[in-house]
């Protein structure tokens, strides 16, 4: 059986439950591990994934065993559905499974896995990993139009001194300058919703952590939203020109005389 020692206690107990219900199913094939485990980048708060290859499309009457498997071994809190074939639980002590159903030849064998059972030898332990194309300048231009956009919108929120909305508006704003730190090169994805530590740089990292305080008054929002635009718009008008793009000058000129007497920057 494979170790999931590195999970919270719990994960190896639920593993040997799905496989010994799976391993005597008719209609399945084979089980990986998939995710973090399989990739080696699982800590003590990631969860358990897994692929189940099997011999039919019909997913639904599976889905509803192994929910029943795993709620007789631990009781099940929530359970829902990506799509037909993918159904993630969360048990009584918060383990986190997400089961992926699909035949051999659907694409499921397409990432990193590591076999609980696979007789048949569907797997070839070729490491399919994702590669992803460096960011292009119209890539760039895309995000710095839209940043530009929604800080431009700090007049209308300030105005009608919508606090909450504007809150909303700075969170925008700081997700698109992590979007444009993971462009920068060497460009990398995002490693989960869960996760960015592992991708950004120290100096990245200093350029987050050095954003001040925010909160749901005015004078905060305004200061906040100018110290990400004082980050966000030299780096992206780099990038974009060392990309070969032309920056859209118009438009942050026309945002920043917009900005006068809201935001200083």
């Amino acid at each position: 059986m494979l170790e999931v020692d590195l999970l919270e206690p719990g994960y190896a107990r639920l593993l040997r439950i799905i496989a010994g219900w799976a391993e005597t199913h008719g209609t399945i094939q084979a089980m990986f591990v998939s995710g973090s485990v399989a990739e080696g980048t699982a800590d003590a708060f990631s969860d358990l994934d897994l692929v189940v290859v099997v011999n039919q499309s019909n997913f639904i009457a599976l889905l509803d065993e192994v929910r029943a498997v795993i709620n007789d071994g631990e009781p099940v809190v929530l359970d829902y559905r990506l799509g037909i074939d993918v159904l993630c639980l969360i048990t009584e002590d918060w383990h986190r499974i997400d089961l992926l159903f699909g035949e051999s030849d659907s694409g499921v064998l397409d990432r990193v896995l590591i076999p609980v059972f696979d007789p048949d030898d569907l797997y070839d332990g070729a490491a399919r990993e994702e590669t992803l194309e460096p960011a292009t300048a119209d890539d760039v231009i895309k995000l710095a139009m839209q940043f530009l956009r929604v800080l431009g919108l700090s007049v209308v929120v300030h105005g009608r001194k919508d606090v909450h909305v504007g809150h909303d508006g700075a969170d925008l704003l700081r997700h698109s300058l992590v979007e444009l730190l993971l462009m920068e090169p060497p460009r990398h994805a995002r490693p989960g919703a869960k996760k960015l530590l592992p991708v950004l740089t120290d100096e990245q990292q200093s350029v987050l952590r050095d954003l001040p305080p925010v909160a749901d008054q005015l004078e905060l929002l305004a200061e906040y939203n100018a110290a990400v635009a004082s980050v966000f718009l030299p780096r992206a008008r780099a990038l974009t020109e060392a990309l070969g793009g032309i920056w859209p000058i118009a438009l942050e000129r026309a945002t920043r005389a917009h900005l006068r007497g809201t935001i200083e920057m």
